[in-house]
C-alpha cells in the first residue's frame, strides 16, 4: 500500500511539473487582441496636437481633435533601415457632413541608420475642420504600411 501511495504522489508531482513547464511557454503566444509585430520599417504611427521640434516625437497624442484645431500632426516611428525609403502620408475624410475635402498628400525620402521619427502635418483650411471621421494612410515605397484613424468633433 505504501509503494502504491508513493507511486501516486510521484505521478501527481510529475504531472504538476509538466503542466507548469508548458504554461510558461504560453506567455509568448500572441492573442487575438495582440498587435502584430511589424515586418517593415514602420514601428508605429500616431496623430498628435504637437511634436518635439528636435526629434519629431509626438508630445500630445490623441485620436480626437476639436474642429478649431489649427494643425494636426501624424508622427511615424521608423525602425532601423540602411537604405533610402520613401515614407508618404495620405489624409482622407472617411465620413462627414461634406465629403468634398481636398486630399492632402505628403512624402519624404529618408535614409537612416537608426530609429527616428518622420512627421506629416495637415493645416486647417478656413475657420474650422469638417466634423467627421478621418484617417491617415502611411505608405513605404508606395505600399500601404499602417492606417491611423482619427476624429474631428
Amino acid at each position: 500500500m505504501k509503494k502504491k501511495y508513493i507511486s501516486v504522489v510521484l505521478t501527481m508531482l510529475f504531472l504538476s511539473m509538466a503542466v507548469l513547464s508548458t504554461t510558461g511557454c504560453l506567455d509568448n503566444v500572441p492573442t487575438a487582441t495582440s498587435t502584430p509585430a511589424s515586418s517593415g520599417p514602420i514601428a508605429g504611427a500616431v496623430t498628435a496636437l504637437s511634436l518635439d521640434s528636435a526629434t519629431l516625437k509626438p508630445l500630445k497624442t490623441t485620436s480626437v481633435f476639436k474642429k478649431d484645431t489649427p494643425i494636426i500632426y501624424c508622427s511615424v516611428a521608423v525602425a532601423n533601415t540602411t537604405e533610402e525609403i520613401v515614407v508618404s502620408a495620405e489624409w482622407l475624410l472617411v465620413e462627414g457632413a461634406n465629403n468634398e475635402v481636398d486630399i492632402k498628400k505628403h512624402s519624404a525620402a529618408i535614409t537612416t541608420d537608426g530609429p527616428r521619427y518622420v512627421s506629416f502635418a495637415w493645416m486647417r483650411q478656413g475657420d474650422t475642420w469638417i466634423v467627421g471621421d478621418y484617417k491617415v494612410v502611411i505608405s513605404v515605397d508606395g505600399k500601404e504600411a499602417v492606417t491611423v484613424p482619427f476624429r474631428i468633433e
